[in-house]
């Protein structure tokens, strides 16, 4: 089956599922009904498909703007409640853990960065639907990172190093990863641009655990019962598009991404819109070779996601997005779906062996969008997992 069919094929297998998931992203109702209704086993597969892509809770909001006799059966649906009710918990477990760890290191006087994870969900207008993930801090200069695995070493907890440099370790059954970089290119020819760029008042206090207003939302940000937020220094608007952006775009080259992050972006620029300049960013995204990927990157939100194009930062035409769709289709979360991938495999070969056939499988992406960075990253990776080995 050629290429273009094989596309075709995708888009019309997955319509329901990217109906509900732009419902649940943006709380509208369906655009189109007519995919529906569906039979059972199809809704089975949109609710694995949406945990594959770790967006169950995304399309679980989307239900709710169905009308009654087009929802799933009442077993998966009760299913897909509980599921739901879960992540909740899980949200509200990682919040708690998050201020905890906060408050341990600035009593110590260190002083991290939250990056990524629940400062993403707070863009969201249901925060605790969003599946949450490791909990990413970042630390601002080398003393403070060093000091920070000093101290979890010091509590008796195992911390390791991992292949990209980062360090990590289980906090209370979640996982947590150190970080002495905040925006994920490896480019070393940006290491004194990216410097320069980060030195200044580049971070908030802010919440995290509700929805950080854009001008458009003073109302309903006024409403929110601040008893129920939670305050921790994240970056700025635009410093955490271009850290979404990068990170998307590293996982796009390497192990492959899934839909979760794309939805974070597709919400940064809706809930950002306003806050930062756009030209300033385009010139950003130009300076650290990032506009080819950013492009094909924007057509996806647009086509896919049905992010409204006057929320993207600058105008540009766009590209077909299909080689991005399929990659995300195919591996799922971060590869984790691959046909080849295997959890348990930790050994250096296998690891080895895994990382090359994931960056083989995205050279598409890699050889039109960002050649020398994906070589930066798989240079740094190898070297790194020759260190863990």
């Amino acid at each position: 089956m050629g290429a273009g069919r094989r596309m075709m094929e995708y888009t019309k297998e997955y319509t329901p599922f990217f109906s509900l998931l732009r419902s649940g992203l943006w709380e509208k109702d369906l655009i189109d009904l007519s995919p529906f209704p569906i039979s059972q086993e199809e809704w089975l597969e949109v609710y694995t498909r949406s945990c594959r892509q770790t967006v169950q809770g995304i399309v679980y909001r989307g239900l709710s703007y169905l009308p009654s006799q087009l929802l799933p059966p009442e077993e998966l649906l009760v299913r897909w409640m509980v599921e739901s009710v879960r992540l909740e918990e899980n949200n509200k477990r990682t919040n708690k853990e998050i201020m905890a760890l906060y408050t341990f290191f600035v009593s110590n006087g260190v002083h991290p960065i939250l990056k990524k994870g629940q400062a993403a969900a707070a863009l969201y207008e249901v925060p605790s639907l969003r599946v949450c993930g490791d909990i990413d801090l970042y630390f601002r200069t080398k003393e403070e990172y060093k000091c920070a695995n000093l101290l979890i070493a010091r509590q008796g907890i195992e911390i390791h190093r991992r292949a990209d440099g980062s360090y990590d370790y289980n906090w209370h059954g979640i996982e947590v990863e150190h970080h002495a970089t905040l925006v994920d290119l490896r480019n070393p020819f940006l290491s004194a641009y990216l410097k320069k760029l980060l030195q200044g008042n580049d971070f908030d206090e802010n919440y995290f655990s509700e929805s950080r207003s854009s001008k458009n939302d003073e109302n309903r940000s006024s409403k929110i019962n601040e008893s129920s937020l939670y305050k921790i220094e994240v970056p700025s608007a635009s410093i955490t598009l271009l850290m979404f952006n990068a990170h998307i775009m590293k996982h796009a080259l390497l192990s492959g991404i899934g839909l979760r992050q794309l939805c974070d972006m597709a919400r940064a620029y809706y809930r950002f819109s306003g806050l930062y300049q756009g030209e300033e960013l385009r010139l950003i995204y130009q300076k650290t070779g990032m506009m080819k990927w950013s492009r094909l990157l924007h057509s996806f939100l647009t086509e896919y996601l049905g992010l409204e194009k006057k929320y993207l930062p600058y105008e540009q035409d766009t590209v077909p997005a299909e080689k991005l769709l399929e990659a995300i289709l195919r591996g799922g979360n971060f590869g984790q779906h691959a046909g080849d991938y295997n959890r348990k495999e930790r050994g250096y070969f296998s690891k080895k062996n895994y990382m090359i056939k994931s960056i083989y499988r995205n050279r598409r992406i890699s050889l039109d969008c960002a050649l020398f960075e994906a070589f930066c990253w798989t240079a740094e990776l190898i070297c790194g997992q020759i260190h863990e080995s």
